[in-house]
């Protein structure tokens, strides 16, 4: 069985690691499966444009083409299980719901306190903070990760990237893993 990882809004933010996961998603050979929603897409556009008036229309557009691409990662008709859960911050229902939809045995968050275990123990489900989930999608799916990471500096013509200059774009947000990466 392969792992199914829901993405959380503050996984999301980080364009660099959205991107690093969205090739991870592109890589035929990786055998995990990624979705969010809607709800959480407006949840880190949202953020990013509070903090970045001025990108709001280039942020539409990158969600817009985002959703085209990767359409099968949006979890749908996950609102009326909403109502029957209880969290400590009810705003991160819609989270829990959309990963007990999907069958997801993982919630990547970085608010890993809103999700208590014993709760998440019930639907199978687990936390990871971005970088656990780096450091574990590194583990078990090594290649992928590779191939991965030389799509994304392939592709990004400007400026031109190296791996290098890409782990260096992540480290802020996933020190554990880029730290591995350069150790292998």
């Amino acid at each position: 069985m392969s792992d199914k990882v829901l993405l959380d809004a503050n996984v999301l933010y980080s364009q660099p690691l959205r991107m690093m996961l969205l090739n991870l998603a592109n890589v035929d050979e990786c055998s995990v499966q990624f979705f969010w929603t809607d709800k959480i897409d407006a949840e880190w556009t949202g953020a990013f444009i509070r903090k970045h008036p001025e990108s709001k229309e280039i942020i539409a557009k990158q969600v817009e083409a985002i959703k085209k691409s990767f359409f099968e990662c949006y979890v749908l008709d996950y609102e009326p299980l909403i109502d029957q859960l209880k969290l400590t911050d009810p705003d991160d229902r819609h989270v829990l719901a959309a990963a007990i939809k999907t069958g997801c045995n993982v919630i990547a968050t970085d608010n890993t306190k809103h999700f208590p275990a014993e709760l998440l123990a019930e639907y199978g489900i687990r936390t990871m903070t971005r970088d656990e989930l780096m450091c574990f999608l590194f583990t078990n799916e090594k290649a992928s990760v590779m191939k991965a990471l030389d799509n994304f500096a392939r592709v990004h013509k400007d400026p031109e990237l190296t791996v290098e200059d890409l782990l260096i774009k992540l480290d802020r947000s996933v020190p554990s893993f880029t730290h591995l990466v350069r150790e292998s």
